[in-house]
């Protein structure tokens, strides 16, 4: 599903006359992982986000989401996934505070 489709799902269901149907998709959507990224736990049907509002499609096939994907998602969405450092305990202020004394 490209932007354009999806700007165009999005405007149909922002209008006034359909509250019904925007509430049947926030039903369906309602607490379903975002994607199934274990391929073994995939079925068919819409067990998921991208499964319900549809898959990216090129040439017209659905596609599954990529690795890298994954990766953007899970950066967005745990803390320190990219930076393995520990969160320092102490703002910067303080360490640099006691530091100069």
């Amino acid at each position: 599903m490209g932007i354009k489709e999806l700007d165009k799902l999005v405007q149909e269901y922002e209008t006034a006359a359909q509250p019904a149907a925007m509430q049947g998709l926030l039903n369906k959507l309602r607490g379903k992982p975002f994607y199934v990224w274990d391929k073994s736990k995939r079925i068919l049907g819409l067990n998921s986000f991208n499964e319900i509002i549809g898959l990216p499609k090129k040439n017209g096939i659905p596609q599954p989401l990529w690795d890298y994907q994954k990766m953007i998602y899970r950066a967005l969405l745990i803390p320190n996934y990219l930076n393995s450092r520990p969160i320092p305990e102490y703002p910067l202020l303080v360490q640099i505070k006691t530091c100069m004394d």
